[in-house]
């Protein structure tokens, strides 16, 4: 998504700063999944992800389209952290359940932000400008 906003002919590197950033804290959260499965004597198995197959495009019409496609992600990720939980639960493992009520919590707040971003988008056509001044 940074990508295709940093491209010349789109024009919104502020937009594209805000989901570099973004990308930063998933692999922040991806390192603490790691260093806490670590933690709790198993055994990490990363997998490639082939693009193709990860439901991201590469180009996009516009901005809404980018922000729509990250609140998309941001639910699946939500879903996938929240079918986590449901089996710590059930496997009464609290220690667990504890850990990813943090990431729970950032889910909400990231969707909120987004969800947030898009309204202001629609608002107005000019939004998309000063918002990607805001982001500089």
């Amino acid at each position: 998504m940074a990508s295709y906003l940093s491209r010349p002919e789109v024009g919104l590197s502020g937009f594209a700063k805000f989901f570099r950033e973004s990308a930063n804290e998933e692999l922040e959260h991806a390192r603490k999944f790691s260093e806490f499965v670590n933690k709790r004597n198993s055994k990490v198995v990363l997998k490639n992800i082939l693009l193709a197959s990860s439901g991201v495009p590469m180009d996009f019409k516009n901005i809404h389209e980018v922000i729509d496609t990250a609140i998309g992600k941001e639910l699946e990720v939500t879903a996938h952290i929240n079918a986590l939980h449901k089996l710590a639960s059930k496997m009464n493992d609290a220690t667990t359940q504890d850990f990813l009520d943090d990431f729970l919590q950032e889910q909400v707040n990231s969707v909120s932000k987004l969800r947030e971003m898009r309204a202001r988008l629609h608002l107005d056509n000019s939004a998309v400008y000063l918002m990607d001044k805001e982001f500089r």
